[in-house]
C-alpha cells in the first residue's frame, strides 16, 4: 500500500476533500468540512440538506461461504 500512497501523493491525485487513507486526515476532518459547509449555507440563507446512509449491514446477506478459485 505504501507504493500506491507514494504514487498518489507524488502525482497530486488526491482530491482536496479526501479524508480517508491520508496522513493527518481523519473522519474528524471530513465532519468538520461538512459542518463548515452547513454553517456557510445557513449564513448565506441557503437551503442545505444532509443525507446520511448507514451501509454497515450492506453485505450481511452475501454468501460468505463462496470462494474464488
Amino acid at each position: 500500500m505504501k507504493i500506491l500512497d507514494s504514487f498518489v501523493y507524488n502525482y497530486h491525485l488526491w482530491d482536496n476533500r479526501q479524508a480517508a487513507y491520508r496522513s493527518h486526515h481523519s473522519t474528524e476532518s471530513a465532519l468538520l468540512k461538512v459542518q463548515n459547509d452547513i454553517l456557510q449555507g445557513m449564513d448565506n440563507v441557503k437551503v442545505t440538506g444532509l443525507l446520511l446512509l448507514d451501509l454497515c449491514a450492506a453485505f450481511d446477506t452475501a454468501d460468505h461461504s463462496l470462494t474464488a478459485d
